[in-house]
Formats: structure tokens, C-alpha cells, sequence
């Protein structure tokens, strides 16, 4: 059902989770990650993107940059490996907007598709928050 998928993590995650991803993905599947907040040069980022758009990649992991202002086709899955904070380091406040942001990733130009967002027990007030602003559905274990 999915073909392309981008893996949003907060920015202190991302070293961790892309090396944690590929492992686990099979070699066929090519998992790549840009990283705007520490090594990655800007034509390695433009790579990238390219090779996603044009379907050379099949999981994009990147922190909330991602969002602004680049559209990928047709994208039908974003994963938020962790709700979007309001400071970096702190995962007592939840920033509301970019994770509606992450989420308007997958409904651009009257698409549907599906956001799948991996939280902890001690974040299901932010969950609740959410779905009363937003017309979610939440499925649990």
C-alpha cells in the first residue's frame, strides 16, 4: 500500500534512528536521511530530495525541516517517530502546529493518506489535545 514514506524525529533522534532504520530495512529498500542540523552539505540535502522526488528512495527520515516548503508526490505516509516539541530537549511541552504541519504532508491538494505517530504513555494529553483540534482517528495497543 505504501510505497514512500518520511520519517519525521526530533533533531537530538535522528543520528540514532537512521542508523537503527537501516539495519533493520532490507538492502533493496533504500532509506536515506537529511540532517540540516549538523554535517549534511546543501547540494548532499538537494541530493537527496531529488532522489526521493524521483523515487529513488523508499523512507526519508529528516527532523521537522522537512516540512517547510517541500512537497513530495504522492506521498501517502508520514511517520512522526515522536510528537514535535516546543524546545529542543524538552519532552514535557508539544508543539501543536508543527505537528499539524507534519501531518498537512499527506492531505496536500484534497489527498488522502495516512500519519502514524509513535508516543509514550506520559504523552497521551498531548494526544487528547490533539484530537480535538483535529479530526483523527487513534488506535492503541
Amino acid at each position: 500500500k505504501y510505497k514512500y514514506a518520511v520519517i519525521i524525529v526530533n533533531k537530538e533522534n535522528i543520528w540514532k534512528l537512521a542508523y537503527k532504520i537501516k539495519c533493520l530495512m532490507p538492502a533493496e529498500f533504500k532509506v536515506c536521511f537529511i540532517d540540516t542540523h549538523r554535517v549534511m552539505k546543501c547540494e548532499e540535502r538537494n541530493k537527496v530530495i531529488s532522489d526521493f522526488r524521483s523515487s529513488n528512495i523508499g523512507a526519508l527520515i529528516s527532523t521537522d525541516i522537512i516540512v517547510k516548503g517541500i512537497n513530495f508526490f504522492p506521498l501517502t505516509l508520514v511517520i512522526n517517530f515522536n510528537p514535535p516539541q516546543e524546545h529542543p530537549y524538552d519532552n514535557t511541552k508539544y508543539d501543536i502546529q508543527k505537528y499539524i504541519d507534519r501531518s498537512y504532508m499527506v492531505g496536500k491538494y484534497g489527498r488522502q493518506g495516512t500519519i502514524v505517530t509513535l508516543i509514550e504513555k506520559s504523552e497521551e494529553n498531548w494526544l487528547n489535545e490533539i484530537k480535538d483540534i483535529i479530526n483523527i482517528e487513534c488506535l492503541s495497543e
